[in-house]
């Protein structure tokens, strides 16, 4: 993956068109982001990522033939571009963040959240995070993908606390208060 860029190859993945217009006008208030391709489905998708270089993909969960999740899954872990999920279904978080995507979006959004995401995408593709947060995200997501019991994984929870995440086990929380956005 890059760590510097003059623009960032972007692909739009949503069987809605109306949903991929919304996407494709907000990157274009960012001059960063290029667009290199629509696609109402991942199967179409898959073909133009496989011949194509590819920075940075939004993707719905939900569509026909090939559906966002099992469009990620079919990508080499190593040669897959960030991934920001964008779907009306929540239910899919955990799975998505297991797939190592950098952001979840839920439809409907505000245009700061996803200026919010641009900027997350901007400092990971500048290599505004420090070399050993890096090593140490390295390290965990070697460490999820070594682990045997897949199923211990969907026992916890991950929690930020400043510039740490912490993993807790569910039956360790008695409960759980909102905080504004969180």
């Amino acid at each position: 993956m890059k760590t510097t860029v003059d623009k960032i190859r972007t692909i739009i993945i949503d069987d809605e068109p109306v949903a991929r217009q919304r996407i494709a006008d907000l990157l274009l208030e960012n001059k960063l982001f290029t667009v290199v391709g629509e696609f109402e489905n991942g199967l179409k998708a898959q073909s133009f990522y496989n011949s194509q270089e590819v920075d940075l993909m939004f993707v719905d969960i939900k569509m026909p033939k090939l559906d966002g999740m099992s469009l990620v899954k079919s990508i080499e872990k190593d040669k897959r571009p960030f991934i920001i999920f964008i779907t009306a279904y929540d239910e899919f978080a955990i799975d998505a963040f297991n797939l190592f995507a950098i952001d979840y979006i839920l439809k409907p959004y505000t245009k700061q959240r996803f200026r919010e995401t641009l900027n997350r995408v901007t400092s990971l593709m500048h290599g505004q995070i420090k070399y050993n947060q890096r090593n140490q995200l390295d390290g965990l997501f070697l460490a999820m993908e070594n682990k045997t019991n897949k199923s211990s994984l969907k026992e916890k929870i991950s929690v930020k606390l400043g510039n740490k995440i912490y993993f807790i086990f569910l039956h360790d929380i008695e409960y759980i208060i909102a905080s504004g956005n969180y």
